[in-house]
């Protein structure tokens, strides 16, 4: 009974560093959201924006933040490639819960968990985006921008201007206000313009 609750205590304790976590790097100014990993930078690691005279960067996408605003400005016509590692948890509930099927915990990477039982899709309608796996990488332009999919990897001709944001394929939190509790880990995603 002691160990339960200390591995309850430890799982907590966790849970609240990567809530701080997430936290501090959402509210961050944008100048230190993007590094510049652009080969003629001399900055040593100092993070900066994303311009035309930079053109590359790298951003830290916590799983457990709905979305994560980029500091990358585009406009609509620009053709953005990224790529994408890491990987986390969007999944963790007991297994007495009724949404504990097939697997109550479910780790991926940026292409997310690919459908594994037949009620895979059941619910996918009150996810981000319906058409991309569930803990996807996927992204926006603008705070109320329609979500694309990106994965581990791909080349998108932006629809409209605004600052890029990158999130995780998981329930819309007007669902499930407590979907991205579980969440944990992240992915490391490169930003190319």
């Amino acid at each position: 009974m002691n160990q339960t609750r200390l591995i309850a205590a430890g799982v907590l304790v966790i849970g609240l560093v990567l809530v701080a976590i997430g936290i501090y790097i959402a509210l961050k100014p944008d100048t230190t959201t993007v590094q510049n990993t652009n080969a003629n930078n001399t900055s040593n690691g100092v993070s900066s924006p994303i311009s035309a005279s930079t053109p590359t960067g790298r951003v830290i996408v916590p799983m457990a933040i709905p979305w994560t605003p980029t500091g990358v400005s585009v406009n609509a016509g620009d053709e953005v490639s990224f790529t994408a590692t890491g990987k986390g948890v969007w999944k963790n509930i007991s297994k007495e819960n009724p949404n504990a099927k097939p697997r109550p915990y479910e780790e991926c990477g940026p292409d997310g968990t690919a459908p594994n039982s037949s009620d895979y899709w059941s619910n996918i309608h009150q996810y981000q985006m319906k058409d991309a796996n569930k803990g996807a990488l996927i992204g926006k332009v603008g705070e109320n921008g329609i979500p694309f999919k990106i994965g581990s990897g791909a080349t998108i001709k932006m629809n409209m201007s605004g600052v890029i944001y990158f999130g995780v394929n998981e329930m819309r939190k007007n669902v499930d206000n407590a979907s991205y509790d579980d969440n944990s880990g992240g992915f490391e995603v490169t930003v190319k313009k």
